[in-house]
């Protein structure tokens, strides 16, 4: 008798564009069915979403657990916000989970963390280490022994180059370029388009080429 594949039901939190990008890169995971979206903005309430409803703030994430649903997918930009509600998430019960557009190549010797999103055409080549509840832009490409911290967003068309550094809640901008062997810390910014050849310090946006600190960011 052939089995029958029962889907896990999951929420993703966040009504943006951002949502509606993960919404379509779960379609592709026959395991998984998203239920619908929370927000906190009450003007998005009752919409629809990729063909999902937005059920509510993040407030009903306990009430969500209870009635099957098991994971959550977080789709918010601004990694100190994806850090608060990667620990609303664990705090109602729920599992991160995993998303992975098909066009995406990932070595097998890679390490993701649990919640981590890697969008079409991805590249992460050889062993790259990401944490958890990551996003991985379209097309960006990630080399190897590089380390990516929690909570960090590596935006479209980057480039990660060997052996870097990124330090939890990180934004690496569209377009971007991280020399090898560099190091860009935690709760720093790097600017669309930018060329990091210099370690970029803890806190802080650079943007230019080669990227140069312009202010300080605040941290966790």
């Amino acid at each position: 008798m052939k089995k029958i594949l029962i889907p896990r039901k999951i929420v993703i939190l966040g009504a943006n564009a951002a949502g509606r990008i993960a919404a379509y890169t779960a379609s592709y995971d026959k395991s998984i069915e998203v239920i619908g979206f929370t927000d906190p903005n009450p003007r998005c309430y009752g919409q629809s979403i990729f063909g999902k409803p937005v059920l509510g703030g993040d407030d009903k994430l306990t009430s969500l657990r209870e009635s099957g649903v098991k994971g959550a997918v977080i789709a918010a930009g601004e990694p100190q916000i994806r850090a608060y509600l990667r620990n609303r998430v664990i705090a109602a019960g729920l599992h991160l989970v995993n998303l992975t557009h098909p066009s995406a190549v990932i070595s097998p010797a890679t390490k993701l963390g649990a919640g981590t999103v890697v969008l079409a055409g991805a590249v992460l080549s050889d062993n790259p280490i990401v944490g958890m509840n990551c996003w991985i832009g379209l097309s960006a490409v990630v080399t190897h022994d590089t380390t990516i911290g929690d909570d960090c967003l590596i935006g479209g068309r980057s480039a990660v180059g060997a052996e870097v550094q990124i330090g939890d809640r990180t934004v690496i901008g569209w377009g971007a370029v991280i020399g090898p062997r560099r190091r860009v810390g935690a709760d720093s910014a790097v600017g669309f388009g930018s060329n990091v050849v210099f370690d970029i310090p803890d806190c802080v946006t650079a943007v230019g080429n080669p990227a140069a600190v312009i202010k300080q960011r605040s941290g966790a």
